[in-house]
């Protein structure tokens, strides 16, 4: 299903520009967040081939209703240390804005490095919001070859 979504960003990546031959694993998982439920903070970092890409679906998003995920940036405590000021209203917006909420809409797919991390929002309404998670993996033959892994996908183009 996520096939055309999945090529469209190693094209734009520059993945198909050298003709090397690329292994693609993608793992997949839905979640239904409920009223009250929520994401704590955390990244699709793994090993011992690292996930490179992870993405969401939303399946069912109500922009009116639901949180979408919130992207935190990645100097976030550093940012934090480094205020120089205790009155935030004279701090420059750089030092205050360490998260960023996506602008998303039902039926988007947004893909993000997997180091990112990210959290969602307790969710306030009644009505579930559905979402597709995926993680994509990227390797050549000689990283699964020394990793043992099972290839899914081969392209060369």
């Amino acid at each position: 299903f996520y096939k055309d979504d999945i090529n469209d960003l190693m094209t734009h990546l520059g993945f198909f520009n050298n003709g090397q031959t690329w292994n693609f694993f993608s793992q997949f998982w839905y979640n239904i967040t409920k009223e009250g439920g929520y994401q704590e903070a955390h990244c699709h970092v793994g090993g011992p081939i690292p996930v490179q890409f992870s993405g969401v679906h939303y399946v069912e998003f109500d922009t009116n209703e639901h949180e979408t995920l919130k992207f935190i940036h990645p100097m976030e405590k550093f940012m934090r240390s480094v205020i120089p000021s205790v009155d935030k209203s004279v701090v420059p917006d750089y030092f205050l804005q360490s998260t960023r909420l996506p602008n998303l809409e039902e039926g988007d797919v947004i893909f993000f490095p997997s180091w990112l991390t990210h959290v969602v929002g307790k969710q306030k309404s009644k009505k579930p919001r559905i979402t597709v998670a995926m993680n994509i993996t990227v390797a050549d033959d000689l990283t699964l070859e020394l990793f043992g892994r099972n290839l899914t996908t081969k392209t060369n183009s």
